[in-house]
């Protein structure tokens, strides 16, 4: 390991890298946030089939027609 040669990018390039690396982050936080919702809408909609609350008409071709 003592001649291994490694390249640090200037002070400026790893700002630029950071700054894409917390966007990054930030967007994974949103996308987890709008995952996590979206799989409790899920649950409530799957209690209210199971329950009889929401119905749903399928076509004779087996298409989903309509929910009440």
């Amino acid at each position: 390991f003592v001649k291994l040669e490694v390249k640090i990018p200037k002070v400026e390039e790893q700002k630029k890298i950071a700054a894409v690396l917390n966007a990054s982050d930030a967007e994974i936080n949103v996308l987890q946030t709008k995952l996590a919702a979206l799989r409790q809408q899920k649950r409530g909609l799957m209690q209210k089939l199971l329950t009889g609350q929401v119905r749903v008409k399928v076509e004779e071709n087996g298409s989903v027609f309509e929910a009440k």
